[in-house]
Formats: C-alpha cells, structure tokens, sequence
C-alpha cells in the first residue's frame, strides 16, 4: 500500500500530481481495481479487521479521493461519493468476480462506468471528438 500511495503522491500523471482531477481519478480507480485484484488475500484480510475504515491506509484512499470529487464538482456530497466510488471497488465486490470469473478488466470498466456517469467525462470525451 506504501509503494501505492507513493504512485498517487508523487507518482506520474495522471495517478500523480499534474493531471485534471477527472483524469486523476480515472487512473486512481484503474490502479486500485488492478492493486486490490493483484493483492486481493491481504485486502480481504485488512477489510475485515476491526476499525479498517478508520485505518491510515482507508483514510488515504477516502481523503485522496474526496479531494478529486470536490475539484471535480463542488456541489456534490465529497465524502458520500468518495464512500461510493470505494465501495465500488471493496475487496466483496473483486472476490465476487473472481469466484464468478469475471475478468479484473471488466470491473475496471464497470468501476469507470460509473465514475463516468457521475463526472460526465465521456459525454466531454464524446462531444470534443464530435467537434473535430
């Protein structure tokens, strides 16, 4: 989780510092569906521990991404979203589609699905490639 969070601190755009907070979100919920995938024994394990929402490593991925929801749209509810998007990506849901063999990729894509339909980001992505 060190390395991980490096990579997001200090880490290359756009998981790191440079990047517009929409893509930066993007990259953080592509790294941490690949992170759980790959370390998925450790994470189901520190998920089910007492007091893991209160944990630094949680409150690094919960603050981390308040901070993109509110660059992204001040209106919205940060920490509810945050909440969400994370949840979308808990250790339950991973096991889930692994035992129901489904690829990491498609959580992936499922995860930026919903990120998307909540920033918008591929009806931009769209209308720019429209303009051209």
């Amino acid at each position: 989780m060190r390395e991980f969070q490096d990579r997001v601190l200090r880490g290359p755009p756009p998981l790191g510092p440079g990047a517009p907070a929409v893509e930066r979100l993007e990259a953080f919920i592509e790294a941490l569906s690949r992170f759980t995938a790959t370390h998925l024994d450790a994470v189901v394990v520190a998920s089910a521990a007492p007091g893991h929402r209160r944990s630094p490593a949680f409150g690094f991925l919960l603050l981390h991404t308040r901070l993109l929801v509110r660059e992204l749209d001040p209106q919205l509810d940060d920490g509810i979203v945050a909440q969400l998007l994370l949840g979308a990506l808990s250790a339950p849901i991973v096991v889930d589609a692994r035992t129901a063999r489904i690829d990491i990729d498609a959580v992936v894509a499922s995860a930026l699905a919903l990120l998307r339909g909540l920033t918008g980001s591929h009806r931009d992505a769209d209308a720019a490639r429209d303009a051209t």
